[in-house]
């Protein structure tokens, strides 16, 4: 039989796009944002761990590889698992998502919106708010979750955000780290004793504390159409807010999606930060030992009012009432350490190097089959295909994603 040659070209073959590469230390990482942004966010990034390791080592195992995944052109959502949308209102976002799989883990980062459009609704428009997408802060957070979820046991998720609320707010400078520090709106701070917060009514129901999270979410009536909102900390984030009941505060559980959308009118993870601020930093200084014995029976033990008393020394209205107090006015105390001779914060920018179609195309590919997406990976794997990629990994992420019925 004569020879078959087939000439024609598939009309759904997506253009090929620019994605960068590059390693740091132990993380690969593929950006197909610009050079020059790609660039700083990774020597930021690469400092934040260092400094992270000098003041707050997490002992963590890397059970698996990670992959950090920095979209632009609008490639984010498609890593959004589908799950994490529901019930969450439209009132917060996400810009940022890890992926922890059998063979691999994924952070992934949307660098290519600087902010997010929330609240309101399909029928009505008003109380829609422009928050501000720290996209930095936001993959310290995502790091800080990894690294946990890698330790022998796993934190509640409670006190996992609040940790890293905490630390992805650190200020870093080659010469120095300080830790813990907020807003000066409504508090008191100092890196010496500080003097206690004033008591507060202690009447079961003061003010300020929602019995469900539907009383806490609801958006912030002064702030304009026009106004972009940062993320700010607990004291400026809550001020407006009533506070979750524990009951429901501590039954968040990390594959939850109030705990997966940290953008915007999020009660419960400035809740977190909240919470465990005041344990760890307040003063003076009263509950971090309480902190300390509570995450650890809370690993082995249903997480119960009267398990916190005996923690605590108090029931739940108590210390929430104590926290509101703590918000409406900080006094504490936050850590300030000096890194000359200790540690060097100055990493230079790594280098990036184009990376090849198929391979970047496999790695988006292994990263939506974990968000339950992997048929959003169809164009960019058959994209690849067709322009004749055949490397034996990229073969076998085709063959999880699509099977063979488009190649």
């Amino acid at each position: 039989m004569d020879t078959l040659t087939v000439t024609a070209k598939r009309d759904d073959i997506t253009p090929s796009e620019t994605w960068y590469y590059t390693k740091l230390q132990d993380i690969d990482v593929y950006s197909n944002g610009s050079e020059r942004a790609t660039k700083r966010l990774l020597k930021d990034f690469s400092d934040f761990r260092i400094a992270l390791d000098s003041v707050w080592p997490i002992k963590a195992k890397q059970r698996q590889p990670l992959t950090l995944i920095l979209c632009a052109h609008g490639k984010f959502e498609r890593f959004i698992p589908k799950a994490d949308g529901a019930n969450v209102g439209n009132d917060v976002g996400r810009a940022s998502a890890t992926l922890v799989g059998p063979e691999g883990a994924y952070i992934i980062l949307n660098i290519g919106t600087p902010t997010l459009l929330l609240g309101g609704s399909d029928d009505d428009t008003t109380g829609i708010a422009t928050y501000e997408v720290d996209y930095y802060r936001l993959l310290y957070r995502e790091y800080i979750h990894y690294l946990l979820s890698q330790t022998d046991t796993p934190p509640p998720a409670w006190y996992e955000e609040g940790i890293a609320q905490i630390l992805m707010k650190m200020d870093i400078t080659p010469t120095e780290i300080v830790l813990g520090k907020i807003s000066e709106a409504t508090s008191a701070s100092t890196n010496t004793n500080a003097p206690v917060t004033p008591p507060i009514d202690s009447t079961p129901d003061a003010p300020g504390i929602a019995t469900s999270q539907d009383d806490s979410a609801t958006a912030d009536e002064t702030t304009a159409d026009s106004d972009i909102v940062s993320d700010g900390d607990f004291n400026v984030a809550l001020r407006h807010h009533a506070l979750l009941d524990f009951n429901d505060f501590f039954g968040v559980t990390a594959d939850s999606p109030i705990a997966r959308n940290p953008i915007g009118n999020n009660v419960w993870a400035k809740q977190c930060y909240a919470f465990v601020h005041m344990c760890r930093f307040g003063a003076p200084n009263k509950y971090r030992k309480a902190l300390e014995t509570f995450v650890v029976r809370s690993a082995k033990e249903p997480v119960t009012e009267q398990l916190f008393t005996e923690c605590f020394g108090k029931p739940y209205k108590k210390v929430l009432l104590e926290l509101r107090s703590y918000i409406s006015f900080t006094s504490y105390k936050y850590d300030d350490s000096r890194t000359e001779g200790k540690v060097r914060i100055d990493e230079p920018a790594p280098e990036l190097k184009p990376a090849s179609e198929g391979e970047s195309s496999r790695i988006q590919g292994d990263a939506l089959l974990l968000a339950n997406n992997a048929m959003d990976a169809v164009p960019v794997l058959l994209a690849a295909y067709g322009r004749g990629e055949r490397n034996p990994q990229f073969l076998a992420t085709c063959q999880r994603c699509l099977g063979y019925r488009y190649i």
